[in-house]
């Protein structure tokens, strides 16, 4: 079933992320770790609370990319769809300053 909230690129770039990531975290032994997990994570986070620069994560460096990926994996609170213990993922996406279109909010 389609996710309603995701871009279709968007989710080219989850299942590339996910097929990377497990590549990598498979070679670390971590168990019960899925592309099908790490691609809903993703998903939820980017969808839900967290937008991400997908493209950025997909072209990371190992090192800042796992810590993302296994940031989101331990932080993330899948009932809340929210990271939890002030984790903050490299490839979040910047929030938007408020313009003159845009109100601040109060």
């Amino acid at each position: 079933m389609k996710n309603p909230h995701i871009k279709p690129i968007d989710t080219r770039l989850i299942v590339r992320i996910a097929d990377r990531a497990y590549n990598r975290i498979e070679t670390l032994s971590i168990p019960r770790y899925t592309r099908a997990s790490c691609a809903r994570d993703l998903t939820m986070l980017h969808c839900w609370s967290c937008p991400l620069d997908l493209h950025g994560l997909l072209r990371a460096p190992d090192l800042s990319f796992l810590h993302d990926i296994l940031g989101i994996r331990i932080n993330l609170d899948r009932r809340l769809r929210m990271l939890q213990n002030n984790f903050e993922p490299h490839f979040r996406k910047p929030e938007r300053p408020p313009g003159p279109h845009r109100p601040t909010p109060a």
